[in-house]
């Protein structure tokens, strides 16, 4: 958005490959729900959770939170 809200809009066909782009951004959310799944399953472990430095626990919830936040904005940019 510009001063005065004005927008710009960009034709990006022909520029950019769309089913490319797709498979990418797939790739990635796959990538991110594996390793959400594997920092679940460590937080799922009462004994991860009870013997792990204070540390290194929220080190991981912290991932999880980011990982969330990244999925947030993939599934917002399928959308657009």
């Amino acid at each position: 958005m510009l001063a005065g809200g004005a927008e710009v809009a960009v034709p990006l066909e022909g520029l950019i490959d769309f089913d490319q782009e797709r498979q990418r951004l797939r790739r990635e959310q796959e990538k991110l729900q594996a390793e959400a799944a594997k920092l679940n399953a460590q937080l799922g472990n009462p004994q991860f959770v009870e013997r792990a430095p204070h540390e290194r626990v929220d080190e991981v919830r912290v991932r999880i939170a980011d990982i969330e936040q990244r999925t947030a904005q993939l599934n917002q940019t399928w959308k657009t």
